[in-house]
């Protein structure tokens, strides 16, 4: 049996109490009963072994537990947005507008399109011909080259990853953080392959607000885009204060984002880390892929991102977090950002080994055997 446990922000409930604003330990959301979980910035969707559908979190303009009464109790699978959710079941796909979702009563759906199988839906958002944004227009045309298979879409705030059959990356969209992967800060309106990944092939990849990693078959991660936070394992220039009172409590969220909002910081300025103004170099924009080191070279099976931070599962068994960390999503037991690599060594100590792990904007969802029962 499995359990998902959850660190990050839950102000609004969506891990649970609402008045605990920051979660630094990962803590159970629901013990042996889910099968899967999907992540947005205010709330989270739980599906139950039973079938049923639960929200957590800020919907219907309150912080509430609700279950979902659209899609029946075959959905197949969906993905949680700000505004929207997207279904897939036997009523075919379906994207409801939040407060829609709990009521039994006529309603039209802001988006619908044909049934999946159930292969096809574990690859949302990608759909036949496309792919599905949770904000209107909702349906965007996918065009590639003649030949190039899709296999799976990571979509960011302002860009999208694909990855190929054949392990190719292909980028679009916004590039002014280089987020894109190709050098520049140009943006993509149509796909483009990533040439520095070009030759190696690829097992997964993951789209932070303005960040991208990639996965190698090999067990190797890379990462490219905007480092404000560490979040691309780089060394950084952490944008919040640290008080010396409380080294546990930034006094600052950086970039100027409010709770209540998710959104790119703008006009913030940088401080050096530390005693001395040394010389140490900072990496603020990766606009290539660059490779990332892992403690004693670990090689690395699944991969995650949330908006400024980002994790990953090693082969043999243990969870890294590294980013931005104000509101205990790295799962380290403090607030803070680390612009490294960090064990989450809590899960060792419970006896807990990592299977699977998927992140909201500031927070990360993990799905943890015990490591007793499973040897």
């Amino acid at each position: 049996m499995t359990d998902w446990l959850a660190c990050g922000y839950g102000g609004l409930g969506q891990l649970g109490d609402p008045r605990e604003e920051a979660h630094v330990w990962p803590k159970a959301i629901c013990r042996g009963s889910l099968r899967s979980v999907s992540a947005g910035w205010g709330a989270t969707l739980l599906h139950t072994r039973k079938g049923h559908l639960w929200a957590k979190g800020f919907v219907c303009s309150k912080s509430s537990h609700l279950r979902v009464l659209r899609g029946g109790n075959d959905i197949q699978a969906f993905v949680c947005g700000e505004d929207f959710v997207l279904l897939a079941s036997s009523e075919g796909l379906q994207v409801w507008a939040w407060p829609d979702l709990f009521h039994d009563g006529p309603a039209v759906p802001a988006w619908q399109g044909a049934a999946l199988t159930d292969e096809d839906a574990k690859a949302l958002p990608l759909v036949p011909g496309g792919y599905v944004e949770l904000h209107p227009p909702f349906f965007r045309e996918l065009s590639l080259p003649e030949g190039v298979q899709v296999w799976r879409l990571a979509l960011g705030r302002e860009h999208a990853v694909l990855l190929s059959f054949t392990g190719q990356v292909w980028t679009w969209g916004s590039g002014r953080h280089g987020q894109l992967g190709h050098g520049g800060l140009e943006e993509e309106k149509q796909a483009r392959l990533v040439e520095a990944l070009h030759g190696l092939p690829i097992l997964e990849v993951a789209a932070g607000g303005w960040h991208s990693l990639a996965l190698s078959c090999a067990g190797d991660v890379y990462s490219w885009g905007w480092n404000e936070a560490g979040q691309l394992g780089l060394p950084s220039k952490m944008d919040f204060i640290i008080d010396p009172l409380d080294p546990e409590k930034p006094l600052q969220i950086p970039g100027d984002v409010q709770v209540g909002q998710e959104s790119e910081p703008h006009g913030h300025k940088h401080a050096r880390r530390g005693a001395e103004n040394d010389e140490k170099e900072f990496i603020s924009i990766q606009a290539l892929p660059a490779l990332l080191d892992f403690p004693h070279g670990e090689d690395i099976a699944a991969i995650a991102c949330g908006s400024r931070h980002s994790v990953a599962i090693t082969k043999c068994g243990k969870l890294y977090a590294w980013g931005w960390g104000a509101y205990g999503q790295l799962g380290l037991g403090d607030r803070r950002g680390h612009d490294e690599p960090h064990c989450v060594s809590f899960l060792q100590e419970q006896g807990l080994r990592p299977c699977a792990v998927i992140c909201g904007s500031w927070t990360t969802f993990v799905q943890v055997e015990n490591d007793k029962t499973s040897a």
